[in-house]
């Protein structure tokens, strides 16, 4: 907890909270990042989970994830950016931790989904397995629902709760 202290005084945590242009640079960055991010995985996972468009073969979307990757890591930085300047009191919320949880969980699903999904079999109309349907169906709820909590702990914060 002391670190955490430490970090809302550091020097980058009054610059976030007094220059009008530094936060909102970061935020944008962390919407592009997660648009990135969220978009390709719910691209796998809507081919995945309901086999539509079922043109495009799914291992034909493999070359995507490098750029999710990219994604992820804008949101990682940009993420622990925002966080740096209320972290002692962030890092209590309930919000603030389901979102954390659901992106642990939206990364252990999507690593199962994605096994699943660029098998040498899927390079054709296959149909898709219960069990990758399945992780495709958990990969998008858990995303969703860090996206919810993410916006969930802005809005706490705004209406004072």
């Amino acid at each position: 907890m002391e670190f955490l202290r430490w970090l809302d005084h550091t020097a980058f945590a009054a610059t976030l909270n007094q220059n009008v242009w530094v936060y909102p640079f970061v935020l944008t960055l962390h919407t592009i990042g997660m648009a990135i991010v969220v978009g390709i995985v719910m691209m796998i996972s809507l081919r995945m989970f309901f086999g539509f468009p079922s043109q495009i073969p799914v291992l034909a979307l493999e070359r995507l994830v490098p750029l999710a990757w990219v994604g992820f890591l804008i949101n990682f930085i940009s993420g622990s950016l925002l966080f740096t300047p209320e972290a002692s009191t962030v890092s209590l919320k309930l919000m603030f931790q389901l979102k954390i949880l659901c992106i642990i969980l939206g990364g252990i699903a999507l690593w199962f989904m994605l096994g699943r999904a660029f098998r040498p079999q899927m390079a054709g109309a296959q149909p898709i397995s219960p069990a990758g349907r399945a992780w495709a169906l958990a990969t998008m709820v858990f995303w969703i629902a860090a996206i919810v909590s993410g916006r969930m702990i802005a809005y706490i914060k705004i209406k004072g709760l």
